[in-house]
Order: C-alpha cells, then structure tokens, then sequence
C-alpha cells in the first residue's frame, strides 16, 4: 500500500471543510508527497493545500480532456445521468444551472436539445456570475464537486439560487472509509480531484444544509431537493 496512515502526534491537523471538525489523521503518499486529512465525523477525506496544483496547471490539464460531442462514451456517460436523474424530476422548460461546465458545456447542450432553459457557469471557462441573481428548479454539478477545496460554501451559495422544491443533482464517486481501496481508487490518482465524500459525509452534508436526500445511487449520483414549502 503507497498511503501510510498518520495518526495523534504523527499526523498534521487540520479542520474539515464539511464539518468544520478538527481531523487529527491523515493519510501520507510518499511518492507524491501528498497528504490526504481524513475526518472520523463526517467520513470526508481531502487533499492537504500542499499537494493541490495551481490554477494554471488545472485548466491546463482539464482542457486536454477529450469531451466533446465527438466523443460517444462521454455523451452517454451525460445522456445516462439525465435520463435517469434529471427527466423524471425536472419538466423541460424549466431553468437549469449547469455548475461547472468544463470547456466544452455538453451537458448544456444535452439539457437545452431536451427543451430545458439553461445557464452555464464555470470558473475557467464561462466565468459569469449572473447565475448569483437568478433561481433554478435544478442545478446540476456533474463531476464537479471532486474539484471544490470548500464544498459547503459552494452547496450553501447553490442552496440559496434554488427555488422552493427544486433540486440538485450530483455525480461524484463516493469513497467507502476504507484506506486500501482508497488507495488504489483510480479516482483519486487525478491531481484535480482533492475532495473525496463518502455516504456518511452526503448524509451529513444534506442535514446540516437542510436539504432532503432524494436518492444515492451507484455510488456516484447524487440528488437533494429543498423543502417544496419554504420561500
């Protein structure tokens, strides 16, 4: 196994930035000299700021992904997550945010072909920040959340653009608190990936955002609704 786990004295603290908890384990990768923090409260493993790449190397590195239209597995991999996700749950027409679109905003383009009104929003990419002054019935972070330092900040900051019981929904790949499969998990061999949840840090996160946790399925997706009844 590359990851040594660091405990007590051993280890480097830090607090975690879903549960605000003080982590005191963490996970050491020698030949990357990485530090993964692991919180025994919430079930959240994240990338110590240390081993994070720069802004510059990031986009640079999501901009060599072959994400296109052209690409038939990756449009699927998308057509999949909206059929079975978003469809039955959000009717055409309706607002959507696509959070996160990368490079090339296919998703945005599926949900628009599917008659949805949509805006595109990503750091690198389609920097606008008109989405800040607009509500959604759905906001959608496909692959996204992996990426984000401070993941409640953000979920709190959608939270507030959603209309009353509308959703969102997420792929990401769920961890399962165990270090040798985390170990050997490809998704986290991805130097942008520095954020890793796991059901138990879902579960957490959806609670303390008051947001009901519609569904969790295949270990990736995601969907929390806000309360139909709130304004």
């Amino acid at each position: 196994m590359s990851l040594q786990q660091l405990e007590g004295p051993r280890s480097e603290h830090a607090l975690c930035p879903v549960c605000a908890k003080p982590v005191h384990q963490s996970l050491y990768e020698e030949k990357t000299d990485r530090t993964y923090f692991t919180c025994s409260h919430c079930g959240f493993i994240f990338l110590s700021q240390d081993g994070r790449i720069s802004g510059g190397k990031e986009k640079s590195r999501y901009l060599r992904h072959r994400n296109g239209m052209q690409e038939k597995g990756y449009v699927e991999f998308l057509t999949s997550f909206l059929k079975e996700s978003v469809i039955p749950r959000v009717k055409p027409g309706a607002r959507v945010l696509d959070f996160g679109s990368g490079p090339v905003p296919v998703f945005s383009w599926l949900l628009q072909r599917e008659g949805y009104q949509v805006d595109s929003f990503d750091i690198y990419f389609c920097p606008d920040r008109g989405w800040e002054k607009k509500h959604y019935q759905a906001i959608i972070l496909m692959e996204v959340l992996e990426h984000i330092s401070d993941p409640m900040t953000v979920l709190e900051a959608l939270k507030k653009r959603l209309l009353p019981g509308g959703f969102i929904f997420i792929r990401t790949g769920i961890h399962f608190e165990d270090v040798p499969r985390f170990d050997t998990w490809w998704y986290r061999q991805d130097p942008t990936h520095i954020a890793f949840f796991s059901i138990r840090t879902i579960r957490y996160a959806a609670a303390a955002l008051k947001l009901r946790l519609v569904s969790l399925e295949n270990n990736r997706d995601i969907i929390l609704q806000r309360d139909p009844s709130t304004s």
